[in-house]
């Protein structure tokens, strides 16, 4: 295959002959004029809906608001803010591919809520998607794709189960618990379709579907895919093993090639599902409510990609190959949730830069936008950005060595030496520093990797026992030609190993899965480790008495848990009982801890326990965003109804300030707007209300006008009175109190 650059379009007249690229230009074309025509309840954000605009939303003929509801239960990352783009690909002869695919059944839920199947290999194609969904070499630029492995099953073992069998084997070898537990659940999926066929007595073709986002400039979808499906994760993973089953050579896992090895057996699809330029239009047209929440163009594109994944069915709960969460208010958890390193997070926060700069323009205005940010200087850009200020310096610092060019991208140092000049941290644009930040982190985890294994084979080279466990399971990698050449473009493309170096893809998951866990530690949704004899210094950190883990509430020899003061068995407490029954351990399916006061059946799975703190995240994802500012419930923790706008949820913070909008202080001109919070007036008739404020400086004239005075400083003024414990029937104001008494501080959750 040609390298990516010389893959790319010559020209504009090139790119638009290819029939994805004539097809997005015409609906492109139109899309201003069907935005005009959008009802009311589209312009206006959700949480300021009256009776008439939801009544509208129900009742729309394109049942926009009803498809974004199922969408969400599958992936609640996926915003409210997508309804209007949403209600545009519904409209008739936009694009009629998404409305034939987005169609509800008769329950209202989406069609491919399931494992999903075939009755042949044949058939697949029209399963998985419509002939409307066009192949990859239609389209000259990236954007959302999804592909599907298809194999038979059934009757006889066949190719999935031998695949599955190999895989489960593979998967157990790994060291990662993160990996062992995604797997865990893609297996327990696919093998409950598989049973069911069985069952049915006939063979049956099962389809495996993914859904993605190609990212960076000049990539397109079959870069991409050629990434996927020779990489480390379950995509990869599972599909050579599809491959092996099937009598195929995974040496090569080109789409052609594959499909001509094992056509018998086994079929791949790829398809386009949104275009980039198509996208772009999109969030132009429709992202006004994005911009008003402060989100860039790459919300946009990752809630699309959680509508491509619920479609298609992509989610390892319903046998998909999707692992991590999709949407642009997923939420973090360790092995299901992306990580960017820092080449991919700078050019995604120049596209979210162009998105705020081209408000109100179309796709052109965008795109126009993006070349004047690329061209702008690094320290302008990144200005709020101390990673990238700080990577900036870094790459300055090299750019100053002895052939420091070739820090940069390799066109981009052909330049500047045909120029005879090197850029500095005060002159480097921002689109020269990320495609040097692209090509770094490839060059690093290389040159490190090679360094290990060359010092592992050099007798004269004393490594630590770190290093050499390192240079070890690099060579007990066991890489095909394809996959090393796919890895070399990886590392090109700003792919590869992040920045410092992992051996294998095992560490690089453990690594991001002992960051994530730190978090919920610190956080207090997992315990706290145990705190070693010779740190006293931390020794406040250890486990509570009378906790699981605490020696003194299980003694040695024992063998079981002891719970006192406060800590319940989890056995014991509200919920236990439904799930002992079902022979379902006491462990959180989600952050994974033992201890709560009670049980829960999860949102997802009622058939698997959360602990009460993280049943009440999941409620509050389900009921939305808040109706004041738009914070996503799964991100406040815990919602409230409103108690003036009727089916409005709000956050805490904004519930505690709520109130009628023509509300103002009694005592001051502050409004709703300013005031965050209200109290009822204890001298004004009729007992107005007033602002936090006015409130405090009323009650310190109340007590004030009382006449007292202070036992020890004979102040008569202050905020709260305490007794004197020097003189019988005394008073001592607050500040005297609180100087002669002093306590420490404590947190809320301290106090709770």
């Amino acid at each position: 295959a040609l390298p990516i650059s010389q893959r790319r379009a010559g020209d504009e007249r090139d790119a638009q002959r290819l029939a994805g690229d004539e097809r997005d230009a015409q609906r492109i074309a139109h899309l201003p004029e069907k935005f005009k025509d959008a009802p009311e309840f589209l312009t206006v954000p959700m949480s300021k809906w009256d009776e008439k605009m939801t009544a509208a939303a129900e009742n729309d003929p394109c049942d926009a608001l009803a498809i974004l509801s199922a969408i969400r239960r599958r992936v609640p990352g996926v915003s409210y803010r997508l309804l209007k783009i949403i209600w545009l690909l519904r409209q008739p002869g936009v694009c009629d591919e998404f409305r034939e695919l987005s169609d509800l059944d008769d329950n209202g839920d989406l069609r491919y809520d399931a494992f999903r199947g075939a009755d042949s290999l044949e058939a697949v194609a029209s399963v998985f998607l419509s002939d409307g969904f066009l192949n990859f070499e239609d389209y000259s630029d990236g954007g959302i794709y999804v592909s599907a492995f298809a194999a038979e099953c059934g009757v006889h073992v066949d190719v999935v189960e031998v695949a599955l069998d190999a895989f489960e084997a593979d998967s157990k070898a790994t060291q990662c618990t993160a990996t062992q537990a995604t797997d865990a659940i893609f297996i327990k999926a696919v093998r409950k379709g598989v049973e069911a066929a069985r069952r049915m007595g006939r063979k049956r073709v099962a389809i495996f579907p993914y859904a993605g986002i190609v990212d960076g400039d000049g990539r397109v979808h079959k870069d991409r895919y050629e990434e996927k499906v020779l990489s480390k994760q379950l995509f990869g993973r599972f599909g050579r093993q599809l491959v092996r089953a099937a009598g195929g050579d995974d040496e090569s896992m080109s789409e052609k090639d594959l499909i001509a090895a094992v056509e018998k057996k086994m079929v791949v699809h790829n398809r386009v599902f949104m275009s980039r330029r198509l996208l772009t239009a999109l969030a132009m047209e429709g992202g006004a409510v994005y911009r008003r929440a402060g989100k860039g163009i790459t919300a946009v594109e990752q809630d699309v990609e959680g509508i491509a994944t619920a479609l298609i069915g992509g989610m390892i709960e319903t046998g998909g190959l999707n692992v991590a969460y999709t949407g642009s208010q997923a939420k973090r958890f360790p092995g299901r949730s992306e990580v960017l390193n820092d080449a991919h997070f700078a050019f995604r926060f120049m596209r979210d830069v162009a998105f705020a700069d081209a408000a109100g323009g179309d796709a052109a205005a965008f795109e126009k936008a993006y070349k004047l940010v690329k061209k702008l200087l690094a320290k302008v850009v990144f200005a709020r950005e101390e990673r990238m200020k700080q990577r900036l310096a870094e790459t300055s610092v090299l750019l100053l060595e002895e052939n420091g060019l070739d820090v940069l991208a390799k066109a981009d140092a052909e330049t500047w030496r045909l120029r005879r000049e090197c850029p500095t941290y005060g002159t480097i644009d921002a689109g020269t520093f990320a495609r040097a930040l692209a090509a770094e982190s490839g060059r690093k985890g290389g040159a490190s990797s090679a360094k290990l294994v060359s010092d592992f084979n050099d007798p004269e080279v004393a490594q630590s026992p770190e290093e050499e466990q390192k240079a070890k399971n690099i060579l007990q990698i066991d890489l095909t030609q394809a996959e090393k050449d796919a890895h070399v473009r990886a590392c090109e493309g700003g792919g590869g190993v992040p920045r410092g170096g992992f051996s294998t893809q095992d560490e690089n998951d453990a690594h991001a899965v002992a960051i994530v866990r730190g978090k919920l530690k610190k956080r207090g949704f997992l315990p706290q480790d145990p705190v070693a004899d010779d740190n006293p210094a931390d020794a406040l950190r250890g486990d509570a008495p009378g906790s699981a883990s605490d020696p003194a509430a299980s003694p040695a020899g024992d063998g079981a848990q002891r719970f006192t003061g406060k800590k319940k068995d989890p056995k014991s407490v509200r919920g236990a009982l439904t799930f002992i029954e079902m022979d379902v351990p006491l462990i959180c399916s989600e952050c994974e801890t033992k201890e709560t006061s009670r049980w829960y059946g999860s949102k997802a799975d009622r058939n698997k326990p959360v602990c009460d703190k993280c049943y009440t995240w999941q409620l509050a994802a389900t009921r939305g965003d808040c109706a004041v500012c738009e914070r996503a419930g799964a991100v406040a923790g815990k919602m409230r109804k409103s108690r003036f706008t009727v089916g409005a949820w709000l956050c805490g913070k904004c519930w505690r300030k709520e109130a009628p909008a023509d509300r103002v202080c009694a005592s001051c001109p502050a409004g709703v707007d300013a005031v965050l919070s209200w109290r009822k007036s204890k001298r004004i008739e009729g007992a107005p209300w007033l602002c936090n404020p006015c409130y405090l400086n009323e009650r310190t004239e109340i007590i004030t006008a009382a006449g007292t005075t202070c036992s020890k400083c004979g102040s008569n003024k202050t905020s709260a009175w305490r007794n004197s414990p020097d003189v019988p029937g005394g008073k001592m104001c607050k500040k005297c109190w609180d100087q002669d008494n002093p306590a420490p501080r404590r947190s809320k959750k301290q106090k709770k």
